[in-house]
């Protein structure tokens, strides 16, 4: 297993959030599902590069890069701000129902 064994557990809960079955996975890759399998348990390192290509070029999604402790605290910050800007919305909204 030559990558870091939190990759594999980031990529895993990634898949589950996105209710993205092996089976589907393995459709697209044009593998067996055993073979994703053994790439999600560092068993198949090249279907396990695969995949991470496959989660950035159809999903969106890069895993290889780790979230650093500044870019959480960033993104909690950014996370307040539109929280507050949700809130200020809700109320316009709220006093225009009350308008009509």
């Amino acid at each position: 297993m030559s990558q870091d064994i939190t990759i594999y557990n980031r990529v895993k809960g990634t898949l589950k959030s996105m209710d993205l079955d092996q089976q589907s996975l393995a459709s697209k890759l044009g593998v067996t599902q055993t073979m994703v399998s053994m790439a999600l348990r560092g068993k198949n390192e090249k279907t396990f590069q695969r995949l991470l290509t496959l989660m950035e070029q159809d999903y969106g999604v890069n895993l290889r890069e780790s979230s650093t402790p500044s870019d959480i605290e960033q993104i909690k910050a950014d996370l307040q701000t539109l929280k507050a800007q949700m809130d200020i919305l809700i109320k316009s909204v709220e006093d225009l129902k009350g308008r009509l």
